[in-house]
């Protein structure tokens, strides 16, 4: 179902590989990719996802159908490719289609990243060394700012935005509010329960920042070369990232630029170091777990590709598979480091 023309090694830990991908291959595609498009747009007298093939096609054009099925094709036969020629690829590769048409083989070269040589710290002993804050406890202020929180929400969701914040002082919170919010008896159980989450969430913050503090100590003292690939990979997280906080605030990328007099290649400028920063965390997490023979458990790695799944539809099961293994391995690391401080 497809040949590989050529794989080149090149600089920075990256790898080029130029592949061929039989008509079949994509043909096999064809009614998927249909469907794909189908369930994605709306026309008008059919319903979502039953538009009829000539009349999806008359309105999106037959290089749409091709291209998103030369998409699947690809994303089928890259995880065969990188097991025939014993590639150890990390992160998202980089595809560009160099010929595509209906009837002829796809012609792609795909760039990908892999491990690259890392000089590590001696994680074993930094990790050791590690300490977790005290944890405070929890107090009746940040009690009551929580009741602050509740009395103006539900303030602003009876009388709407336009009165100033300091106007829901005689807004009641009892019980029989607390019982409408989920599985509260009372006000007493409501209490007892925030408390308990406001604890949880302070030693999950400890526990963040101890790990954070771990990792950042063992990077200072390791050498890490990153593929460039990865840093553009990481960069495009960081502006989506920053995207989805600017939406939140009612704000636009667009907006946020023209304020600020920048492009968005400045913030990339801006950024990289950060963004260099947070792959050569990465490296290290998956550099400790291949030395240390740290792995995921399949049935695990199965349960929550299976939930992700349900929430990407369409999405390929083996790149959610490749993402969730990932997650797993850097969490079981974080333990093995958790433990050398024990």
């Amino acid at each position: 179902m497809y040949t590989i023309k050529k794989v080149e090694k090149k600089e920075g830990s990256e790898v080029e590989i130029y592949l061929e991908i039989a008509v079949e291959a994509i043909e096999k595609k064809w009614s998927k990719a249909l469907q794909a498009i189908n369930d994605s747009i709306s026309m008008d007298g059919f319903r979502k996802g039953h538009i009829p093939e000539k009349t999806l096609i008359e309105k999106v054009g037959e290089i749409t159908v091709l291209e998103e099925a030369a998409e699947l094709a690809i994303h089928e036969v890259y995880p065969d490719v990188l097991k025939e020629k014993e590639i150890k690829a990390i992160g998202n590769p980089k595809v560009v289609i160099t010929k595509i048409a209906k009837g002829s083989p796809l012609e792609v070269t795909i760039t990908t990243a892999v491990l690259p040589e890392i000089k590590l710290a001696d994680y074993k002993k930094i990790a050791s060394k590690a300490k977790t804050e005290k944890i405070t406890p929890v107090t009746e202020d940040e009690y009551n700012k929580v009741i602050e929180e509740l009395k103006s929400h539900k303030f602003h969701s009876e009388h709407g935005h336009d009165h100033d914040n300091h106007d829901h002082g005689e807004v009641v919170i009892d019980d029989a509010f607390v019982k409408g919010l989920g599985d509260f008896k009372d006000m007493d159980d409501f209490k007892a329960k925030v408390m308990d989450n406001l604890k949880k969430e302070k030693e999950y913050k400890a526990k963040e920042k101890a790990r954070i503090d771990t990792l950042e100590a063992i990077r200072k003292d390791s050498k890490v070369e990153v593929p460039n690939i990865l840093i553009e990979s990481e960069l495009d997280r960081m502006s989506n990232e920053f995207n989805h906080h600017l939406s939140r605030m009612g704000a636009t990328l667009e907006q946020y630029l023209k304020d600020t007099k920048k492009t968005e290649e400045d913030m990339r400028v801006e950024w990289k170091d950060k963004a260099t920063e947070r792959v050569q965390n990465e490296l290290i997490l998956l550099d400790i777990a291949k030395i240390e023979k740290i792995d995921a458990k399949k049935e695990d790695i199965e349960r929550e590709a299976d939930a992700m799944e349900a929430q990407y539809p369409g999405t390929p099961k083996e790149r959610i598979e490749a993402f969730v293994e990932e997650v797993l391995i850097k969490e079981e690391v974080f333990k093995f480091l958790e433990e050398q401080a024990k």
